[in-house]
């Protein structure tokens, strides 16, 4: 019998999913790197003239395409939403956040915010347990699949996605990015450990 799906779930999905794109384009408006996937698929751009959003989709629909064939539980309705939602969204916040006189002039700031609304993204929208994207459906894939804490499967996956993008010839490689590569498995953790504790403390384990 199929699980329903409550009001709280999809709420997290929504929130989480415009927070990875809102932490994105900051990053993207800091010029200080961008996050690991879009290091990758910045080098992408380098060969298939696409937008971002529009690339960003198709390689979440790949990646969920391949984890439908070897783990169907990490895909579900979040994980189509995400694929959809972040590159879109990014696609309609870029001009206006770009734009923005105040982020143009404080490029750390923008970067670091950026970083930390990413990474609590993630955790929201894969709290919600409705399916991953792309990423995270990889690193949980492996974690399941070795045993290894997150934040180390999350730094390895990470990782490998900006040597694949500097490969392509990605140019949005930068400190921020480092640094994203760092936190984002850890801010990941906290936010499933945050809201596990809070399911058991309401007697809703799930």
């Amino acid at each position: 019998m199929k699980r329903r799906i409550e009001g709280h779930q999809i709420l997290k999905v929504v929130v989480g999913t415009l927070l990875v794109a809102l932490g994105i384009t900051l990053m993207i408006a800091s010029t200080l790197g961008v996050d690991t996937l879009s290091v990758a698929l910045f080098g992408w751009m380098n060969f298939v003239p696409w937008q971002f959003g529009y690339l960003s989709l198709t390689f979440n629909l790949i990646v969920l395409a391949f984890a439908l064939i070897f783990d169907r539980k990490q895909v579900g309705l979040g994980s189509f939403a995400n694929a959809f939602g972040v590159g879109l969204t990014v696609n309609f916040l870029s001009p206006y956040i770009l734009a923005n006189e105040f982020i143009a002039n404080h490029h750390w700031l923008a970067a670091i915010v950026g970083i930390v609304v990413y990474g609590l993204g993630v955790g929201i929208y894969v709290s919600a347990q409705l399916g991953s994207a792309a990423i995270e459906c990889l690193t949980m894939m492996l974690v399941k699949a070795t045993r290894f804490p997150l934040r180390y499967i999350r730094i390895g996956l990470d990782a490998g996605m900006v040597i694949l993008g500097l490969l392509l010839g990605s140019q949005n490689f930068g400190v921020g990015t480092i640094l994203c590569v760092l936190t984002t498995g850890f801010f990941m953790e906290q936010v499933l450990n945050f809201f596990e504790r809070l399911a058991l403390k309401e007697g809703k384990v799930a």
